[in-house]
């Protein structure tokens, strides 16, 4: 699936300023995540490399729970100005990067962390490769991605969305280098007041870098009397369905 990373980029950048506000969904996922890393009482982290940090929601909560030598933190758009703002007084070293082709070096991580990233990759098969290859001996992999169904009311409506990997193509790509500690599939669902409220909420957390179509003001009309036809329950209100992928998987 090609991606065009540029536009992922750009259209980030726009949503810095409004990304931590109306990042309910994957603030949820990254709270989540780190649950998960703490329910398997794993710990005595070296060499830490986050891909896709963001504005460094996820990594705040990582570093109020382990505490590893080095922090490497990446992301495609330059938040170096968000992350000093929300990571005072702590030490990391951040990398401005296309982070499914970040040059690893020969540096080995005890833990690589990826929170609502990897489905922006091209090819994450390839990608979870070169986790594996860049991981030290039972070396720790964390990811959340989505599945098919994520934002299922956007997708049906406009045929706009992501080429999802099934739960099941995940499984087949870690089991062969990989032991799978954790592997879950959940959906959590937001609520609207309207229509437009769902569309400003994906523009102000970046998700609209896959539509490439011109929205008139007539299409805009005709998706929220469809939105509200299909979708609204009994007070009004509209829903809109994440479905998050969770995976811990330890190098073997």
């Amino acid at each position: 699936m090609m991606i065009n990373k540029q536009r992922v980029a750009q259209f980030f950048h726009a949503a810095l300023e409004s990304y931590e506000q109306n990042s309910v969904a994957q603030q949820k996922i990254g709270q989540h995540l780190l649950q998960i890393l703490l329910n398997n009482q794993l710990s005595g982290f070296q060499n830490v490399l986050e891909i896709g940090c963001g504005t460094g929601i996820f990594t705040r909560l990582l570093m109020q729970n382990i505490h590893p030598k080095s922090w490497d933190l990446n992301d495609l758009c330059d938040v170096s100005t968000q992350l000093k703002n929300n990571l005072p007084h702590q030490n990391y070293s951040f990398y401005q990067a296309d982070g499914e082709y970040l040059n690893f070096t020969n540096k080995q991580y005890d833990l690589i962390v990826s929170c609502s990233t990897v489905q922006w990759f091209e090819n994450q098969q390839a990608f979870i490769q070169r986790c594996w290859e860049h991981l030290a001996p039972n070396g720790v992999l964390l990811f959340s991605t989505f599945t098919p169904d994520n934002l299922t009311e956007v997708r049906t409506l406009s045929g706009i969305g992501l080429n999802y990997p099934h739960l099941c193509q995940w499984y087949n790509w870690l089991l062969d280098n990989f032991h799978l500690a954790h592997l879950e599939q959940t959906e959590i669902e937001l609520k609207f007041d309207s229509p437009l409220l769902v569309l400003r909420h994906l523009k102000e957390t970046g998700v609209t870098a896959t539509n490439n179509q011109i929205w008139n003001r007539n299409k805009i009309v005709q998706f929220c009397d469809q939105y509200r036809r299909h979708y609204a329950d009994y007070s009004g209100k509209v829903s809109l369905t994440y479905s998050p992928i969770f995976v811990l998987a330890k190098k073997k």
